[in-house]
């Protein structure tokens, strides 16, 4: 099995996992940034009692998975969208995705 990877370049994947990793650290910044008072407000409540902490708990989960979880997919389509109709040109389109984008956060 290792005579299969004689042939691969290691110093290029370390080179290429770097550049990804520095890539992707401000995106996982961001987002634990975002998480950030979630935790701090749930870690107060737990502080208040076993009852207030688990109500805080569920409360949280809940408004995470209906809301935040689904403009956190929304954003994350929109940021995908957003370079493949650069690179075909048709500029004025992506003026039409970012429309579509915010009217369909509105409600959330």
């Amino acid at each position: 099995m290792l005579h299969l990877f004689k042939n691969v370049d290691v110093e290029r994947y370390r080179k290429e996992a770097a550049e990804l990793l520095k890539m992707s650290l401000p995106m996982s910044l961001t987002y634990l940034l975002l998480m950030l008072p979630t935790l701090v407000s749930l870690g107060f409540c737990g502080q208040m009692g076993k009852e207030i902490g688990d109500g805080m708990e569920l409360a949280l989960h809940i408004t995470t998975a209906l809301g935040y979880i689904v403009l956190i997919g929304l954003s994350s389509a929109v940021d995908t969208l957003f370079p493949q109709i650069h690179g075909t040109g048709n500029v004025g389109e992506i003026g039409f995705v970012l429309q579509r984008g915010k009217a369909l956060k509105i409600p959330f």
